[in-house]
């Protein structure tokens, strides 16, 4: 077993802790009260795409991963095959997050992740799953007139008809949505998402566009009609023939999606499986305040050190360090002057070995301005 504990008694410095959960109240109510005068119609993405891949629900049990990075990979090279200078970005599914994509304004928000028949399913700051119910969602996503800016709504999920129907009716007008009482095969989800988007994005209608996408799923899955009748476009009553981007100017592609923090990290073994509960107690420990020090004990080849690097890297992807994460190797004989310059090199402060206190109280200086998290692996074999 893994054990995870956390040093309550330093506090860790320059953490930021967003607990979306809590702040939805007060965001609905300021913009209530701004109103109009904040919600301008414009655009910032013209497509975007918000995922949700939590580690556990709200009741601690494991949730099924899923692989959001494939399906943003197949849309980013449909969408970058009509050569039109669409501004895109992909960020994950939190409250806040959401809501200030609203804000700043999108012409296309496609959401990925786990649907419920009465919820859709957000993540907050440590990877629990938060469920947005529909009213919820409907009023997030309905005040100030937000619908201005959006002309589609996709929500690739199981079961998101209902989800769907509650940005029927905060205004959007273009809805893609799975029956509610539907799961998805893998297959057929990324076979008509990626039909949906090459043809949308080269101005056919979004009732063509839809069209194409579900014949070719009918003629290409395992399930054949039956799994492309699973997909729905609401409201049923609305004649869809609305091409989005014909607008568009030709161009390149524009990614706005946050660059990851520089770091140093392995990549993941693909035998590493699980360990979610282990996994988002120690998020949970290195994102409190109180906490500077969390330590993963356990037997030798366990896999302390393939968890901790499955943690930063989910981290990292939610860019939870903004300055960087540098992993060190401490079974590998070192000086204090070289394990700064390690930290220092990997966040781009390009410094050379230092052997003098004086030069390594200079280096530790400007590292301590920074929001960085350093993991010491195989720290139990030199102690």
């Amino acid at each position: 077993m893994i054990q995870i504990r956390n040093n309550t008694e330093l506090r860790i410095v320059d953490v930021k802790k967003l607990l979306d959960d809590e702040l939805t109240d007060l965001m609905l109510k300021e913009a209530e009260a701004v109103g109009e005068r904040i919600y301008k119609p414009k655009v910032r993405y013209h497509f975007l795409h918000m995922t949700s891949n939590p580690l556990i629900d709200e009741q601690g049990q494991a949730v099924q991963r899923l692989n959001v990075g494939r399906e943003w990979n197949v849309v980013k090279d449909a969408l970058s095959r009509s050569e039109k200078a669409l501004h895109v970005a992909t960020m994950h599914a939190t409250t806040i997050n959401f809501r200030e994509a609203i804000t700043e304004g999108c012409k296309v928000l496609h959401y990925a992740g786990h649907g419920q028949k009465s919820n859709l399913v957000f993540e907050d700051s440590t990877g629990v799953a938060r469920l947005l119910k529909v009213k919820a969602l409907r009023d997030l996503f309905a005040v100030g007139n937000s619908c201005r800016t959006v002309d589609l709504v996709f929500v690739a999920a199981c079961h998101s008809e209902v989800s769907g129907n509650a940005f029927v009716r905060a205004g959007v007008k273009h809805v893609i949505a799975v029956q509610v009482d539907e799961t998805l095969e893998d297959h057929a989800a990324v076979t008509f998402t990626k039909q949906f988007y090459l043809a949308v994005t080269n101005d056919h209608t979004i009732k063509e566009a839809f069209d194409i996408a579900k014949v070719v799923v009918k003629e290409t899955s395992k399930m054949g009609r039956k799994e492309s009748e699973k997909f729905l476009l609401l409201p049923k009553d609305e004649k869809h023939d609305v091409k989005i981007f014909s607008s568009v100017t030709k161009g390149d592609l524009v990614d706005h999606t946050l660059l990851l923090p520089p770091h140093n990290l392995p990549s993941l073994s693909p035998q590493f499986v699980g360990r979610n509960q282990e996994m988002q107690s120690t998020i949970k420990f290195i994102r409190d305040a109180r906490t500077r020090i969390v330590t993963i004990t356990g037997k030798l080849g366990i896999g302390k050190a393939e968890t901790a690097t499955a943690v930063c890297r989910y981290m990292l992807q939610r860019n939870h360090f903004s300055d960087g994460m540098v992993m060190l190797d401490m079974a590998n004989p070192t000086s204090d002057g070289t394990i700064f310059s390690q930290i220092a090199q990997v966040v781009g402060l390009n410094a050379e070995v230092k052997t003098s206190t004086k030069d390594n109280k200079k280096l530790l200086k400007s590292l301590e301005k920074m929001n960085i998290l350093v993991i010491f692996t195989r720290i139990d074999e030199v102690m």
